[in-house]
């Protein structure tokens, strides 16, 4: 008797269309990314009569979106599959251009053209998303809603949590930055990075987990009381 055998994709089949889709859009991002911190260097070429602040201004600047920019693709690279580890990467890559203020500088004199509005829009919207979701899904990418909470709870939470987090960080680019930066980066994901990880270490009942809520915690913390 022959049968006819029939295939069924197994999870990791599954997740190679949206593994391959993920790739495609950091790409995209990646390169807007390189070009917004290109658009910073125009002032620097061509221009004699700049003042003798602004090359070390400058490069101040790049050093730290630089800096970023290596620690978020060195994520990519070291831990591609990984939740947190994803969104950290995306975290630090949008910083590299949020905080990047010559290129600020230069977009807002030419106009604001559409193209590069859009990039302006999706590095606030996905540094300030993907940072908040990160402190709040670390360390194993799960949310510290309590073993019971079902799946559509679950979902229903972080898809409310990632919209109006979408929301406020789209806002800010409409803005003046830097009172947005001080209240968001310095305050709001503290606060709650600081509730998630305590609660995350109330249900933890891996040592290993609990031990790296605790190291976040810790650091989160200190960051709020810097501000």
């Amino acid at each position: 008797m022959l049968y006819n055998k029939v295939m069924v994709p197994g999870p990791s089949a599954q997740r190679r269309p949206a593994a391959a889709a993920y790739r495609v859009l950091v790409v995209v991002y990646l390169a807007g990314l390189v070009g917004w911190l290109v658009l910073g260097l125009v002032p620097l070429v061509g221009h004699s009569d700049m003042s003798a602040d602004l090359p070390a201004t400058v490069a101040v600047a790049y050093l730290f979106s630089v800096l970023n920019l290596a620690l978020g693709v060195l994520l990519m690279v070291k831990r591609p599959d990984d939740l947190v580890p994803r969104l950290l990467a995306l975290a630090f890559m949008g910083t590299a251009a949020t905080f990047n203020a010559p290129s600020h500088a230069v977009f807002h004199v030419l106009g604001e053209p559409p193209v590069i509005k859009s990039f302006h829009f999706a590095f606030h919207v996905v540094s300030g998303s993907a940072y908040l979701l990160a402190v709040v899904l670390f360390p194993h990418g799960s949310l510290p809603l309590g073993w019971g909470s079902s799946l559509r709870v679950r979902r229903a939470f972080a898809g409310g949590l990632t919209a109006a987090v979408v929301a406020v960080c789209w806002r800010s680019s409409f803005i003046s930055h830097p009172p947005f930066f001080v209240v968001f980066f310095g305050v709001l994901i503290p606060v709650v990075g600081i509730a998630a990880q305590s609660l995350h270490l109330r249900q933890s009942r891996d040592v290993r987990g609990a031990e790296q809520s605790r190291l976040l915690r810790v650091a989160l913390l200190r960051r709020w009381r810097s501000r």
